[in-house]
């Protein structure tokens, strides 16, 4: 596995995460480097393990990144989410709309996104706007 990409590590970090297995899940969310989704996935993992404090220190990490330069407001959201803020994170999915995230391709479909997030009006009504299609039946 290539150890500078971060979604290469993805589903092993998904399995330590289902086994609530946080530093174990943290590390391999972090082997990928140190890139605003790297952390945002850190912080996924803290959050989902009840590491609440280390949750908001990579949230305050990121934050302060975005102090410097940009950072797609979706991968913020998502570890908004995470923490159960979901205010903040509908306001920067709302920004990640309005600055053309990519990332807002997996809106749908994505093992990121807080399954809180069915049925929020105002997500809902961002994904409606992009016209992402319902994922296919298996």
């Amino acid at each position: 596995m290539n150890d500078t990409a971060v979604q290469g590590h993805e589903p092993s970090g998904a399995v330590f995460l289902s086994y609530a297995s946080q530093d174990a899940a943290a590390a391999e969310r972090m082997a990928g480097g140190v890139t605003p989704v790297s952390w945002t996935w850190r912080g996924i993992a803290y959050a989902t393990c009840g590491d609440t404090p280390r949750a908001q220190q990579t949230l305050k990490a990121l934050q302060d990144l975005e102090a410097r330069q940009y950072v797609d407001p979706f991968v913020v959201a998502d570890l908004l989410t995470a923490l159960g803020q979901m205010d903040k994170a509908i306001r920067d999915y709302e920004k990640a709309y309005e600055d053309r995230s990519p990332n807002l391709a997996w809106a749908k479909t994505s093992r990121r996104i807080n399954p809180s997030l069915a049925g929020n009006a105002r997500f809902e009504a961002i994904v409606t706007r992009i016209h992402v299609p319902a994922p296919l039946a298996p």
